[in-house]
């Protein structure tokens, strides 16, 4: 694990795709590169970094909490995604760049579908907590886009816990429950 002097923690990720998220700038939205990219859940430093970035997100009390209990119980088993504006040198991932995280299953090869978990964004950017102050948008959808590029080939996602209210995202990202 490095540390640097500005106590920013650092942990290894590869790189998927990258994709765009929205970003104000002078009053209007514009594209913003960003990266999709899939942690080493198997990693013990990797474990700590995501259970800090769920520190830095609101002390672990939105879904970044719930993904990274997930990881400490499930550790290699797990398959954590993350959307960071982080342009290169993916091995050492800068937390705080770090826009959202999800946790996925993998594609089943009998009914070619993998399960979404839990999709957590940066609090800072999150629709239902700061819909009118933030200057980034569409991060989940960023996230649902490139995991369902990336799982094309092999199956399809799904969710099967739907929350109040989340239906009418889910709709919007083409993305239905299953049971």
């Amino acid at each position: 694990m490095n540390i640097q002097p500005t106590n920013n923690l650092h942990f290894g990720g590869k790189l998927i795709a990258p994709t765009v998220v929205k970003q104000k700038v002078n009053k209007k939205w514009k594209d913003m590169p960003v990266n999709f990219v899939k942690f080493h859940a198997g990693d013990k430093f990797d474990r700590l970094s995501i259970n800090f970035l769920s520190y830095l997100w609101n002390g672990g009390k939105n879904l970044s909490g719930a993904i990274a209990e997930e990881v400490s119980i499930l550790k290699g088993k797990s398959n954590i995604y993350a959307l960071t504006t982080q342009t290169d040198n993916f091995e050492k991932l800068d937390a705080t760049k770090v826009l959202g995280i999800m946790s996925a299953d993998k594609v089943n090869p009998k009914t070619k579908l993998a399960e979404i978990f839990k999709i957590g964004t940066n609090p800072k950017y999150a629709y239902e907590q700061n819909k009118e102050h933030r200057d980034i948008k569409h991060i989940a959808s960023a996230m649902i886009d490139s995991f369902t590029q990336m799982i094309s080939k092999k199956g399809k996602p799904f969710v099967s816990h739907v929350e109040n209210g989340e239906e009418k995202f889910l709709e919007k990202v083409n993305l239905k429950p299953e049971v």
